[in-house]
C-alpha cells in the first residue's frame, strides 16, 4: 500500500507540474496574440495599413449627354458643384517622423486631404472640434519649422533631415515640444 500511495502522490505532482507549465506555456501565447491583434488594430486605426476595396461597381461610364435622348447639352443638366461647407475632419492620423507630418501638410496623409489645402480653402472652419485644433496647433510647430527652412532656400528634404536630426528618434511630439522650448529661448534672448 505504501508503494501504491507513493506512485499516484508521484503521479499527480507530475501532472500538476505539466498542467501548470501548459498553462503558462498557454497565458503567454495568448498575451502574444492579443499584442498581435492590438499591434495590427493599431496600425489600421493611425493609418498605416493600407486598405484596398475590390468588387463590382456596375456597368462602365453612362453615355454623355449628348448621347442620351431628348436631352440637349448646356440645358437642363445638373452642374457639378463643390461642397456646400468645410469637410468633416474628426481627428489626424497618427504621424511617427517629420516625413509623415511633412505629407500631412503638404500632399495629404493617410486618406486625408492636404492640410495647407484645407487651410488655404477653408480656414479654420475645417477644424471644429477641440480635438484637431490641439492637434493642429501640435503639428503647425513642425510644419513653420519646415517652412521657415524651406522660405531660407533649404530644400523638403534637407528641412526635413535637419528635423529628423533634431528629434533623434524620440516621438513627434517630443520634438514639438523641444522646437517650442528652442522657440521660448529665442525670444528671451532677443528681448
Amino acid at each position: 500500500m505504501p508503494e501504491l500511495h507513493s506512485l499516484l502522490e508521484s503521479t499527480g505532482k507530475a501532472i500538476l507540474h505539466n498542467s501548470q507549465q501548459l498553462t503558462s506555456q498557454l497565458a503567454r501565447q495568448l498575451e502574444e496574440g492579443i499584442r498581435d491583434v492590438q499591434s495590427s488594430l493599431d496600425a489600421l486605426l493611425q493609418g498605416r495599413t493600407p486598405i484596398t476595396f475590390t468588387g463590382y461597381f456596375g456597368p462602365g461610364p453612362s453615355p454623355g449627354p449628348s448621347q442620351v435622348p431628348g436631352l440637349v447639352p448646356g440645358l437642363d443638366q445638373p452642374s457639378l458643384q463643390a461642397p456646400a461647407g468645410p469637410p468633416i475632419i474628426t481627428g489626424l492620423p497618427k504621424a511617427f517622423t517629420v516625413q509623415d507630418v511633412w505629407k500631412q501638410w503638404a500632399e495629404g496623409f493617410a486618406g486625408q486631404p492636404a492640410i495647407q489645402g484645407l487651410e488655404e480653402r477653408w480656414g479654420a472652419r475645417w477644424r471644429p472640434g477641440n480635438a484637431v485644433k490641439v492637434q493642429f496647433c501640435r503639428r503647425k510647430v513642425i510644419w513653420d519649422a519646415l517652412l521657415g527652412r524651406i522660405a531660407q532656400g533649404k530644400s523638403e528634404e534637407e528641412a526635413i533631415a535637419e528635423l529628423e536630426v533634431l528629434r533623434a528618434g524620440k516621438s513627434v511630439n517630443q520634438l514639438v515640444d523641444k522646437l517650442r522650448q528652442r522657440r521660448r529661448r529665442h525670444r528671451h534672448s532677443v528681448e
